[in-house]
């Protein structure tokens, strides 16, 4: 395909989703809505405070303290740059996208190398664990496969970071540099600079979440895969009325959750943009992690299933 169809198809889908705005304002509106919705309930309460928290802990030179008492086991273990064991934890307790928010200021920072950024972004993917508990109890009615799909989505990260780490241990030299700029400025700078990126991110889901609607197909898989593709809330939510056996519905969530969606993979693109990070390297680990999980979660559940 050359230049001009590309440009022929783009135009005409653009075309078509303007005309499909206008005549169908109820259900853009509807899916803004909901997307504003889920950002101010569930989002934004998860990650400005985190957000704020790393820039303070940065501040407080907490990563250099972070690295020099825990260098070594990392390193016997992981094979990389100290620096990972911050972002590591920072990612686990926020959620998505905080991890590449994180790896481009220390990257930034000359904390961590290129080469360490583009390894850290592969495995440093995690959800909310709250989003998570809701979706999944929605969706499923047996706890311990609720709790299993949990735990699988953490250790399949840790899993990946394992098998991707590097041949050759990679270092740093810590050093704690005093700081030019004071509590209240760095405070200040967080604030306006979380809420930038908070904002890019509501965007972002009441795009897809638009767009999601409008491809309403009628075959009901297809639609479902169509939405968890495009947005991670949608394709869950399509999950809930899909008439499937519990065992798909388990398969395709373990899909949907380790892909993360095109919404989170634009947020991501747009954090890492002007920055030596390859989104390759981010959808490499996507793409990676799938057949992690679903292995792990059916061998974690076989395991327990035979235990007396």
């Amino acid at each position: 395909m050359n230049k001009e169809q590309k440009n022929f198809l783009s135009l005409f889908g653009l075309l078509f989703f303007l005309s499909w705005i206008l005549f169908h304002q109820q259900e853009v509106k509807k899916a803004i809505l909901f997307a504003t919705e889920l950002w101010l309930n569930n989002i934004f309460p998860s990650l400005f405070p985190m957000f704020i928290l790393s820039d303070l802990l940065i501040y407080a030179h907490f990563p250099e303290l972070l690295a020099k008492i825990l260098s070594r086991p990392w390193q016997k273990i992981w094979k990389t740059n100290e620096y990972g064991i911050f972002i590591l934890i920072m990612s686990l307790l926020s959620g998505t996208p905080s991890s590449a928010i994180l790896i481009k200021k220390m990257l930034e920072t000359n904390k961590i190398t290129t080469e360490n950024a583009n390894h850290f972004i592969k495995f440093t993917f995690f959800e909310n664990p709250l989003f998570l508990i809701t979706m999944y109890t929605q969706l499923f009615p047996n706890a311990k496969i609720i709790w299993l799909l949990i735990i699988t989505h953490y250790l399949a990260n840790f899993i990946l970071a394992f098998l991707l780490r590097p041949k050759a241990i990679t270092t740093s030299i810590i050093q704690i540099q005093k700081e030019k700029e004071n509590f209240g400025s760095v405070l200040t700078t967080s604030i306006a600079s979380s809420m930038n990126i908070l904002i890019t991110i509501l965007g972002t889901i009441a795009f897809y979440l638009t767009v999601s609607t409008c491809l309403n197909i009628q075959n009901p898989l297809f639609n479902t895969i169509i939405k968890g593709f495009l947005e991670l809330t949608q394709g869950l939510y399509a999950l809930k009325t899909l008439p499937v056996s519990l065992w798909f519905k388990v398969v395709f969530a373990l899909i949907f959750t380790s892909f993360g969606g095109l919404s989170i993979h634009t947020q991501i693109r747009s954090i890492i943009t002007g920055t030596p990070i390859s989104y390759i390297s981010f959808l490499k680990g996507r793409i990676y992690s799938i057949p992690i999980h679903l292995s792990l979660f059916f061998l974690l559940y076989a395991s327990i299933t035979l235990i007396p």
